[in-house]
């Protein structure tokens, strides 16, 4: 069967995005990015699905997920929603924290949480009070302004603001226990179980006997509610888990074997029929895959 290229892991094409969101269309499969994430609900959002668990969401509650981590939202549509995004690649931070007019004691006295300790030492989330949140909603629109009149400049200040004021938020945050939450959609159920096997040979056969549910039914429904099937999704999750890989620098082989591949030929050959192009390519273009948006770099 033919499918439509599409992948997992997205590239935005920007060092920095913002966008504040009031439409209430449910995303059907979870992606994942080379850029960190902040994740501000307004309303509407219910459950934040990272890296295999599932994170309640409450208004006003703000979220970070760090890169290459595997997340999509879980919403009420029968209810208003609304809610700010920011995307942000960590070579903005790390040329914030480098800048010589900062100084060594600046840097101590104030120093912008380690992201990289979001869900291992810090929490996912943090939760606002009402001056808190009228403060936040008036940083992230500044931005949002800036951004959209190509104020590069503003916009990187206003940035700024938002991650000093979410410095102040996180820095005595305390880690939570995820939630035993059980999805009521079977797609949900899917996507959950393949995040927590997705290093061993799984097949839909053994996906439905594990759920308790009808193959047949089962991968009906999970057609319906994400367009795809079950079996291509578990290759665009192992294909995303892949080009993850390679970002961080692994091997094409060491790629292969880790994601569960039979071999070279059959990653190469399964990356170019889903995504377009080659293992090889991804990995020679990945600097020209992230360009620049107003810090250059180069």
């Amino acid at each position: 069967m033919q499918y439509k290229k599409f992948s997992l892991f997205q590239n935005y094409g920007s060092q920095f995005l913002i966008a504040h969101n009031t439409y209430n269309t449910v995303p059907t499969v979870p992606h994942l990015h080379a850029q960190y994430e902040i994740y501000y609900n307004i309303c509407g959002g219910e459950y934040y699905f990272i890296n295999g668990n599932f994170i309640s969401v409450k208004p006003y509650d703000l979220v970070i997920i760090p890169k290459l981590q595997i997340h999509k939202s879980l919403r009420n549509i029968n209810t208003k929603y609304e809610s700010y995004v920011i995307n942000f690649d960590e070579y903005i931070i790390n040329i914030l924290l480098n800048m010589t007019i900062i100084g060594e004691e600046s840097r101590r006295n104030y120093p912008f949480i380690d992201l990289s300790q979001i869900g291992k030492t810090l929490p996912y989330k943090v939760h606002l009070n009402m001056t808190q949140h009228e403060k936040a909603i008036k940083l992230f629109e500044e931005c949002r302004l800036a951004e959209q009149a190509s104020e590069h400049f503003v916009t990187l200040i206003k940035f700024i603001k938002i991650m000093m004021f979410i410095n102040d938020r996180f820095k005595n945050a305390h880690m939570e226990k995820f939630d035993d939450f059980v999805p009521e959609s079977w797609a949900n159920k899917v996507l959950q179980y393949v995040e927590m096997h997705l290093t061993e040979n799984i097949s839909v056969s053994q996906i439905a006997d594990n759920l308790f549910v009808n193959r047949t039914y089962l991968t009906e429904t999970f057609k319906e509610e994400t367009g795809m099937t079950i079996h291509h999704y578990i290759t665009l999750r192992r294909l995303a888990e892949s080009q993850k890989m390679l970002y961080e620098g692994l091997s094409i082989k060491e790629t292969a074997i880790k994601c569960g591949f039979k071999n070279t030929s059959h990653f190469t050959k399964t990356f170019r029929q889903n995504l377009g192009f080659t293992p090889g390519y991804f990995q020679k273009n990945l600097s020209d895959s992230y360009p620049a948006s107003f810090i250059s770099p180069k």
